[in-house]
């Protein structure tokens, strides 16, 4: 085997090399979507522009014929190959199935098993001759029915990728258009040279410009990686990402670089119209202020306060992106103004906070004057009378303990209250609530159960937060329940969570899976006949959280409704 130096060989391994390199940059992103099925893609190029430049470099004719057949290794399935990586990019994995597969290989296949038995039948190359009398020069390959119908094949895969392509690239934005462009460019440059060669317009007779397309395509499938960053910036959330939401959208890649942005959260993190995708958040100061704390956190729903500037207070969610093997690929940061809400929030709770310290006073005198009164006119008052100043009492007691529950319910909410803990028998926490229970259900004839486990130690708690609980829980129950119905209240031991579970039963009407999704919501008071402020459920549910416990609506039906909580240990 004898050699030769030409720049046309020279061409061909040099784009061996850059495909090279790109293959194994490729190998190091195999977790991106779209780099498995690209991979395949150079390997057929590399396979075919190192074939070739081997075919220019050697002199004896035999050994041009023998590496114009390993050429076909590659120029066989380049275009299922390419067709596979369009479907697989541009998120069309439905049709990428064992079988589809299976048959798109078909043709090339054949192709391949004609080219290195081409001397039994002549189908693919019915003539091989030299372009010249020159030592080395080019073979002119003639054109059977199998060469024709591996060339149709490939104009219509390449053509029909890089369809879904352009389709895929129309619907991008920013870098990933231009991530598209090169596709596209790096696929319809090497067919130009192969319409050239096919046509016999090549300036150096019998030379196949294919292979030196292939090397300028080389060069733009680098840039894109290297530059546009292919790979490691796929689009995997820009469906998510509508341009006029009211919610400012951003997407972060694994390596906290901007891969989307919307308008609006070029608006809340003050970036205007720069480049955004494709740098580190860090180069953009106020969206530091704003997302920078929460490196690492891949979910997440806050609230942050801003320094300065007409917005003053953002929403935040944070949500995971994974790719197809659910490894990480991404954040998805969703950002909602609400300096209005939280304005208006504050000044309503300036206003509630204000009237109930005004009420506070005079229902104190009230009481303490009806309290008096009947003392002082208790022997001299009738039956009739003396329950009018029950029921003056009572409503007056009602009226102090609603403003009681909106001071401590605004209290908790702003982590204002105090939570003193101590060491408490649940037993005796119960006993007492059921204690202020007694009266109003005798009058309803309903039987008050309790069925506190035996082996409960003391807990940790505030002992007159978990009584006030446990009597909104009681006083639920028996105001809901039928007329001589039960409530339950239950207590155990909860190994796997390490924590108290406390269940109140009553047999009322139940209630609806709308109403069971805002009953613990301030001043809800949902779809049954009695209803009160809707004040009690609200601050059982901020006591129990205060004390790092959950509460929730545990069964209901038309036989009544249970409501559990849970007292960590």
């Amino acid at each position: 085997m004898s050699w030769q130096i030409n720049i046309f060989a020279i061409i061909h391994f040099l784009s061996a090399a850059l495909v090279l390199g790109t293959i194994i940059f490729s190998f190091q992103h195999l977790n991106i979507r779209g780099a498995r099925y690209f991979i395949f893609l150079t390997l057929s190029v590399e396979v075919w522009a190192l074939f070739t430049g081997f075919e220019y470099a050697v002199v004896e004719p035999a050994w041009k014929i023998f590496f114009g057949k390993l050429e076909y290794l590659g120029i066989s399935v380049i275009g299922a190959t390419w067709l596979m990586f369009a479907l697989n990019y541009s998120h069309r994995d439905q049709w990428l199935t064992p079988r589809n597969i299976v048959l798109l290989m078909a043709i090339p296949v054949v192709a391949l098993l004609a080219a290195f038995s081409n001397d039994m039948h002549r189908l693919l190359w019915p003539t091989i001759i030299p372009s010249s009398d020159l030592p080395g020069a080019n073979l002119a390959y003639g054109r059977g029915p199998i060469f024709l119908m591996i060339v149709s094949f490939n104009y219509l895969t390449l053509l029909v990728g890089t369809i879904i392509i352009i389709d895929n690239a129309l619907r991008s934005r920013d870098l990933y258009r231009w991530q598209m462009v090169g596709l596209i460019a790096s696929a319809i440059i090497p067919w130009i040279g192969n319409v050239i060669y096919l046509s016999g317009l090549s300036p150096v007779p019998a030379l196949d410009l294919t292979p030196i397309g292939f090397s300028l395509s080389a060069l733009i499938i680098a840039f894109s990686i290297f530059y546009f960053g292919l790979f490691d910036l796929a689009p995997v959330a820009r469906e998510q990402l509508i341009e006029n939401l009211i919610d400012g959208m951003l997407v972060l890649d694994a390596n906290n670089r901007v891969a989307d942005i919307n308008p609006k959260a070029r608006e809340l993190m003050k970036i205007g119209t720069q480049r955004v995708v494709g740098r580190p958040l860090t180069d953009f100061a106020d969206a530091m202020e704003l997302i920078g704390r929460f490196n690492g956190v891949e979910s997440a729903q806050v609230e942050v306060q801003l320094q300065q500037g007409p917005v003053s207070a953002i929403e935040l969610r944070i949500s995971p992106l994974v790719d197809e093997r659910g490894n990480l690929a991404g954040r998805l940061f969703l950002a909602r103004d609400i300096s209005e809400r939280k304005k208006v929030e504050k000044m309503r709770e300036d206003l509630t906070h204000s009237m109930i310290h005004d009420l506070r006073n005079p229902l104190a005198i009230v009481a303490l004057s009806l309290e008096l009164l009947k003392t002082q006119l208790i022997s001299k008052l009738d039956k009739e009378q003396l329950l009018t100043f029950e029921n003056a009492e009572q409503s007056t007691q009602h009226i102090v303990d609603l403003v009681k529950s909106i001071l401590d319910i605004n209290r908790l909410e702003n982590g204002q209250m105090p939570i003193k803990r101590a060491r408490v028998l649940l037993q005796k926490i119960v006993t007492d609530a059921l204690r202020t229970q007694v009266l109003v259900a005798r009058r309803k004839r309903i039987l008050l159960q309790e069925n506190i486990a035996s082996n409960l130690l003391p807990i940790m708690i505030d002992e007159d937060l978990m009584r006030r609980v446990l009597q909104n829980l009681l006083d639920n129950a028996v105001k809901f329940s039928v007329e001589g119905g039960v409530v339950k209240i239950r207590a155990s031991y909860n190994p796997a969570g390490q924590e108290v579970i406390v269940s109140v039963s009553d047999t009322g009407v139940g209630m609806d899976s709308q109403a069971q999704k805002h009953v613990f919501e301030k001043f809800f008071t949902g779809n049954v006949k009695e209803s009160g402020s809707g004040l009690g459920l609200a601050f059982c549910r901020l006591a129990v959280q205060a004390h790092g416990g959950r509460i929730w609506v545990e069964e209901t039906g038309e036989t009544g409704t249970t409501i559990s909580l849970s007292i960590p240990i």
